[in-house]
């Protein structure tokens, strides 16, 4: 009896990985929706074509996005972490003057974040304009245009919206 339960956990654990990863011949994710690092490799790609850029603008906004990226990620994390956090006091059993101050405390320190992160992304909003000629930055301003006139349902998802959360944060 101990060599076939011992045989079955063998099995088990040999068979488990292979059955659990035999559908999953699709790329990693870089956020919980499915297919989502498609949609922005897709959107990006309409994007260059909607404003014509040349492979020198292209080349050179992608090394600035990535450079934006790494930059503005700690900023969102820590922001995020702060979210849960604040949302983990909101729930806690804590004395009610205690819980109070820390949600106080906390919430100023979020605030203080998502400054932070706007005024990174205006800085890398100028940065990316700069590369843009006339023609493209007048092209821009209509799509930000229609960005803006869409249902929020059809806009696009920012990137931090499920960055470290099931849900995307909420008052930001």
């Amino acid at each position: 009896m101990k060599k076939l339960t011992k045989y079955l956990m063998i099995l088990i654990l040999i068979i488990a990985p292979l059955a659990y990863g035999a559908g999953e011949n699709q790329m990693p994710q870089k956020s919980g929706q499915p297919g989502q690092l498609d949609r922005n490799m897709q959107g990006r790609q309409m994007f260059a074509e909607r404003l014509k850029l040349t492979d020198e603008q292209k080349q050179t906004l992608d090394k600035y996005r990535q450079e934006d990226m790494a930059e503005i990620k700690p900023v969102l994390q820590d922001m995020f972490s702060k979210r849960n956090e604040y949302d983990m006091v909101s729930t806690s059993n804590m004395p009610a003057i205690e819980k109070e101050a820390k949600m106080l405390k906390l919430k100023a320190e979020m605030k203080d974040l998502k400054a932070k992160a706007d005024e990174m992304r205006s800085k890398n909003m100028k940065r990316f304009e700069s590369v843009l000629t006339e023609e493209q930055k007048a092209e821009f301003e209509k799509i930000k245009a229609e960005r803006r006139q869409a249902p929020p349902q059809q806009q696009p998802p920012r990137f931090f919206e499920n960055f470290g959360r099931q849900q995307p944060p909420k008052n930001f």
